[in-house]
């Protein structure tokens, strides 16, 4: 009987080009894992709908996890695992950033809300959609987020660091001007052996993709973590194993030598 796995991949930066979708090549190499018997996961620190156009190009049945691990359900919005952040820390999150060039974003089950009070032109170079709002009253809160300009982390996490102190919240820097805010305990990795467990299949039969921090935990949980070989440098010490990079279908390539040539490359 073929050994199944669960194969997860982060989205931007790993499994997909610079024009934001999945190549014919991977949506061929899923369908064939699927066909097989395999799980495919998309993990990604997006809001779950916002995930909905990459599941809908590669037309293959799928787990979603969403907003580095809060989400985790299916691309039709059902979900099974919802990990809230209190909504007293938008507030809190606000008076931390005054001053700095800085937006918050809050992300619900429904929106993306990006605070008003945070700098101006970053709020408008913000590419993803989201409502801009005074304040955040209550609701369930997935994710909070701040966004910065260039050259402005050291004083972002310093920030936080003051204000966060003994909170239960895990913090994830995502790339250069990026940094999420999760529940304590979540990430992209608790979220996969959530779904391995669920699903009966053993940790030493999981594969997780990625490229950048909010990924370590995946990748450094699973069976196997494979980073593509443009991804961030601080994360290659969590993987086991590297690939091509994203535009070069580093994600597709590994699968087909590891499933198809039964060699990793």
């Amino acid at each position: 009987m073929t050994t199944r796995w669960l194969i997860s991949t982060d989205l931007d930066g790993t499994l997909l080009h610079p024009d934001g979708r999945p190549s014919q090549r991977a949506k061929d190499v899923f369908a064939r894992l699927h066909e097989a018997g395999h799980v495919i996961v998309l993990a990604s620190g997006r809001h779950w709908d916002h995930m909905v156009d990459v599941v809908s190009f590669l037309d293959v049945p799928c787990y979603v996890v969403a907003s580095n691990g809060a989400w985790i359900g299916r691309p039709d919005g059902q979900s099974f695992v919802n990990r809230l952040i209190a909504a007293d820390y938008v507030e809190k999150l606000e008076r931390a950033m005054d001053g700095l060039p800085a937006v918050v974003i809050a992300t619900t089950k429904d929106d993306r809300l990006i605070l008003r009070s945070g700098d101006l032109a970053v709020r408008q170079r913000e590419t993803w959609s989201a409502k801009v709002v005074d304040s955040v009253a209550g609701g369930e809160i997935y994710k909070l987020t701040v966004i910065m300009d260039d050259g402005a982390m050291d004083q972002v996490l310093l920030r936080l660091e003051q204000a966060f102190a003994g909170e239960p919240l895990a913090f994830a820097r995502t790339d250069e001007r990026t940094v999420d805010i999760n529940a304590a305990g979540t990430s992209k990795g608790q979220a996969i052996m959530v779904l391995a467990d669920r699903l009966g299949i053993a940790k030493g039969h999981t594969i997780a993709f990625g490229n950048e921090m909010n990924d370590a935990g995946m990748l450094s949980t699973v069976g196997i973590g494979v980073a593509v070989r443009d991804a961030n440098p601080d994360l290659l010490p969590f993987a086991d194993t590297r690939t091509h990079a994203s535009y070069e279908d580093g994600v597709a390539a590994w699968l087909e030598a590891f499933f198809v040539a039964e060699r990793v490359s």
